[in-house]
Formats: C-alpha cells, sequence, structure tokens
C-alpha cells in the first residue's frame, strides 16, 4: 500500500503579536481496506485521523473569526452608549451574533473531540515509533490551534452573556442578506470564510453548488452568491460574517473602526491562554476594558454558553 503524500502548509495560529505557528495538512489515504479498523493503528490512520481534525478545525476557526467580527463591531457601538434594541445597526449585528453563536460552539466541540482521537492514534505503540519530526510539529500545532478555538469559544460566549442584553429585552430582527466585516487591522483574509444563510437554498461559487440550510456555513471559497434553486447568480467576493439569501445586497459595506491601543505600563505580559487572535487565525473580541470578563480553562465545556449564544439553529455545514 502507497504511503500517502504529506504536504507541509502555514496554520495560522498564535495570541496578537507572536509569529503564526506552523501546521501540517495531511492527505487523505485512498483506497484503506475496510478490514483494517479492526487492526492496530498505523501512521496511514493517524494521517487520515489529522486530516479530519485538520478539515473541522478550519471551519470552527472561521465561525470564530466571524463572530469576533461582529462582536467587534457590537462592542464599538455599546461603547458609544447606542442601544441593540433601540439602534437597527446594533439590532442586525445582535441577531447576527445569536445566529452564529451555536456553530462557533458545535464547531469547536467537533474539532476537539477529532484532535483528541488524533491524540491517541498518536501515542499509540504501533504509530509513535514512526513519527518524524515533520509529523510531530504538525500534530503540535494541531493541538495549539484546537485548544486556541475552544478558548476562543468560551471567551465569546463570556462576552455575549455579559455586554449584551437578554434576547427577552426585545424582539431581535429576521437576518436579512448584508455584507460581511472587514478585518480591523487589514490583515488579508482566507478562502474560507463563514457566512449566514438566511433561507435554505444554494450556496454557489467558482465550481461550487453547496445546498444549504438557514444558519452558519463555511464554504470552501469566499466568492459566493446565495440562489433558491439553481446556481444563476453571480458570486463575488464575501466577508466573515456576511448574510446570504433572497433579496439585495445593501449598496454599501459597514465599516469596522480600528481599535485605539490602550496605554501599556511596565514589561510586556508573557503569553497566556487568556488571549486567542481571532483575525490572524484563531483574536480577542473588542472588550470593555472596564467590564473584565472572567476567562475558564481550555477545556471548559462549551456548551456551558448556551443561553448566552443562543438556541441550536441549523448549522449549515459546521460538523455535527
Amino acid at each position: 500500500m502507497r504511503r500517502p503524500e504529506r504536504l507541509v502548509v502555514g496554520a495560522a495560529l498564535g495570541l496578537a503579536g507572536l509569529a503564526a505557528l506552523a501546521g501540517l495538512g495531511w492527505a487523505a489515504a485512498e483506497g484503506r481496506d475496510p478490514m483494517k479498523a479492526a487492526l492496530a493503528p498505523d501512521i496511514v490512520d493517524l494521517d487520515e485521523a489529522a486530516a479530519s481534525a485538520d478539515e473541522r478545525l478550519a471551519r470552527a476557526e472561521a465561525l470564530i473569526t466571524a463572530l469576533a467580527r461582529v462582536h467587534n463591531q457590537l462592542g464599538e457601538g455599546l461603547a458609544a452608549g447606542q442601544d441593540p434594541c433601540a439602534t437597527p445597526a446594533l439590532a442586525d449585528l445582535w441577531a447576527r451574533s445569536r445566529a452564529l453563536g451555536p456553530g462557533v460552539r458545535d464547531a469547536a466541540q467537533a474539532a476537539r473531540a477529532a484532535t483528541d482521537r488524533v491524540e491517541r492514534l498518536r501515542v499509540a505503540q504501533t504509530v509513535a515509533p514512526l513519527l518524524d519530526p515533520e509529523r510531530q510539529r504538525g500534530l503540535d500545532g494541531l493541538g495549539a490551534r484546537t485548544a486556541a478555538a475552544a478558548r476562543a469559544a468560551v471567551e465569546l460566549g463570556a462576552w455575549q452573556a455579559k455586554a449584551l442584553p437578554p434576547p427577552t429585552r426585545c424582539a431581535l430582527p429576521a437576518l436579512a442578506p448584508a455584507h460581511g466585516l472587514r478585518a480591523p487591522s487589514g490583515v488579508n483574509e482566507n478562502d474560507r470564510i463563514a457566512v449566514l444563510v438566511s433561507a435554505p437554498g444554494l450556496l454557489c461559487g467558482p465550481g461550487l453548488q453547496l445546498a444549504v440550510g438557514a444558519g452558519p456555513a463555511t464554504p470552501p471559497t469566499a466568492a459566493l452568491c446565495w440562489a433558491a434553486d439553481a446556481c444563476g447568480c453571480t458570486p463575488i467576493t464575501q466577508r466573515p460574517g456576511a448574510v446570504l439569501g433572497p433579496g439585495p445586497l445593501p449598496p454599501a459595506e459597514p465599516v469596522v473602526p480600528t481599535p485605539a491601543l490602550a496605554a501599556v505600563t511596565g514589561a510586556p505580559a508573557a503569553p497566556s491562554d487568556e488571549g486567542v487572535d481571532l483575525e490572524a487565525g484563531p483574536q480577542l473580541p473588542l472588550l470593555d476594558p472596564e467590564a473584565p470578563v472572567a476567562v475558564g480553562p481550555p477545556d471548559t465545556d462549551l456548551r456551558g454558553r448556551d443561553e448566552a449564544l443562543g438556541p441550536a439553529l441549523p448549522v449549515g455545514q459546521t460538523p455535527p
């Protein structure tokens, strides 16, 4: 049986200001013998599991980035004294955050479960002696990215629970076609982004015709448009947090202000688990410096934030 090819790719990750951590992409093996499942795991099983975990993690990171940008803009409005119940633009973002939240939670859980399986295979007696330095670095990066995604999901849920009013206070608007949000720091966008779909239909793009339900989706391209039953629309480049569905997009894109940097005194803080860069991979949402949020450990159960993040909506292409 042919050993699968391995491809080294860059995996964006890290605390704000740190260099990106290199990751490893795994090519799925072809023609696996079904009887192999009953035998001890080997290096090909590890590569297949790592490829699956990397795919789930890419979806989680896309959803985290979209929700972080929505939170950043919500934070700007709240800091200016605007009321989400009385300000249509904030109400729209609030509705988007409630729709994205369950997808973030579920995708981070799915990525963590897949990475846990990778770690079990990694230490198996029939696999561990075969690990080369390149694979070791890739697996280390996969684990670090998964832990960062879990922390980010918890932090986003904590901020939403603390900063936003309960949805029972006023009626949230229905999702309507809307542009996505630019990165405050102007970083380059990834091809995989998370968008919201306001009605079941098709997401169309170059070589893409993807059936989706209402809710979050993470298609493999940012060039997208929505169609009811046949891809006759013209794809345009979308940004994270866009809402696609029946009806035209508004003419103007929202402008995301660049957050002002707070004055820093003393020596730079050492990296910790309390900050996750969602814009360069998995960065903290723009939090009110006068209202710090307590953050749980990396293994906090993400479903504990259900009420803050919203009801479980259809999650499009988010893995189970």
